[in-house]
């Protein structure tokens, strides 16, 4: 015999405030309280942030947002009861109760465990990625807005997130526009590095195979601190058109007590022990990988074909390194791969062939010593 789906109103006002993040401490109590009751309230708590979280949509539509989410849960719920709740008996002789919901949205993945502890708090623990080959847009609970590059994921704990905590994980790349809270500042955590912001845009890359992290602030104020023994002293504070860049490789030999032979500044940076800031760079131009133009900026071969891989999830090699040092300026838009490449071929002395997955560039000899003559080389 199916269930009805009733929730009282004054839950809903509740959960959704939880969601907004704009619930308060005696609110929460009471929500907890629900919560607690039985697993029954547990399973449709669960169910109804999955739907909210996977929906995409910013707090300013919060009305449009709270109806359409709990309108589109419930047809789904009363659709799937008996399934469900068949499925949930089953966990009901352990101490947890344990619900994993998958959700594809375009290039977004969406990864959601949740596990709910009877008589204390929801732990929940989200993550979003961008797989390679793609990029990918979430709205986070707060508000804030993420871009992931590709390869990239973010992970946060939604049991207080908005609430007294606003803090993720990154590996990869991510463009932040983050929500105004000052009372719960939002700090992006990276292998070794920490990122605090109050209201503001900044961009991130961490990826784990790279021997840099930096940072790039857009607008606003960003301050950032290494991490892993390093001293708070070394933090900065970056103004816009600001980028900050940490040596990984420079912290290995400070953990080892040795001294790295560093390269030359530019007169223009200023360097903070384990941190550089470089300031006047294009921010817009550095962060448009994330828009509809991505624009490349007298960009070397070497520092492009990384960011080439990533986006089209293909491996690309060099036969000689000759050629790693051409420098390219353009816009990419919905351009295939094969197109780039041979707008790259019809700019500068290289030839290609694709073999499988994997793309080889070599040099042109034909052509290349004429080129030398053009640019002086």
């Amino acid at each position: 015999m199916q269930r009805s789906f009733h929730l009282p109103e004054q839950i809903e006002i509740l959960i959704t405030d939880y969601l907004n993040g704009v619930i308060s401490e005696e609110e929460l109590i009471e929500l907890n309280s629900w919560i607690s009751k039985n697993n029954e309230n547990a399973l449709w708590f669960n169910t109804l942030k999955t739907a909210w979280i996977a929906s995409g949509k910013t707090s300013s539509n919060f009305s449009a947002h709270q109806e359409d989410a709990l309108s589109r849960v419930k047809q789904r719920f009363i659709r799937n009861e008996a399934k469900i709740f068949k499925s949930f008996r089953n966990f009901s002789g352990i101490a947890a109760s344990w619900l994993i919901i998958f959700i594809l949205t375009g290039a977004l993945s969406i990864y959601f465990t949740s596990k709910f502890l009877s008589g204390e708090k929801e732990d929940t623990c989200i993550s979003v990625s961008a797989p390679l080959g793609a990029k990918s847009y979430v709205d986070l609970p707060d508000g804030t807005s993420v871009w992931l590059n590709a390869g990239s994921k973010i992970t946060f704990n939604n049991a207080d997130y908005g609430i007294s905590s606003r803090e993720v994980q990154l590996t990869g790349e991510a463009y932040f526009s983050v929500k105004t809270n000052k009372k719960v500042p939002f700090l992006v955590r990276t292998s070794d590095l920490l990122v605090k912001a109050v209201g503001t845009k900044f961009n991130v890359k961490a990826y784990p195979e790279e021997k840099t992290i930096t940072a790039i602030l857009e607008e606003g104020k960003i301050e950032v601190t290494p991490l892993n023994g390093s001293s708070s002293t070394e933090k900065v504070m970056l103004v816009p058109n600001e980028m900050v860049t940490y040596n990984i490789e420079d912290k290995k030999y400070q953990e080892a007590g040795k001294e790295k032979e560093k390269p030359i500044s530019p007169p223009s940076a200023k360097t903070k022990s384990t941190l550089k800031v470089i300031p006047h760079i294009k921010s817009k131009v550095i962060t448009s990988w994330k828009d509809e133009d991505w624009i490349i900026d007298a960009q070397c071969l070497d520092e492009l074909v990384p960011l080439l891989e990533r986006r089209y999830n293909m491996e690309i090699k060099f036969s000689s390194d000759k050629i790693k040092k051409f420098k390219f300026t353009g816009k990419i838009r919905k351009e295939t791969i094969e197109q780039i490449i041979n707008a790259l071929e019809m700019s500068a002395p290289i030839k290609y062939k694709i073999q499988g997955n994997q793309i080889i560039l070599s040099v042109d000899k034909k052509r290349l010593d004429e080129f030398n003559k053009y640019t002086g080389d």
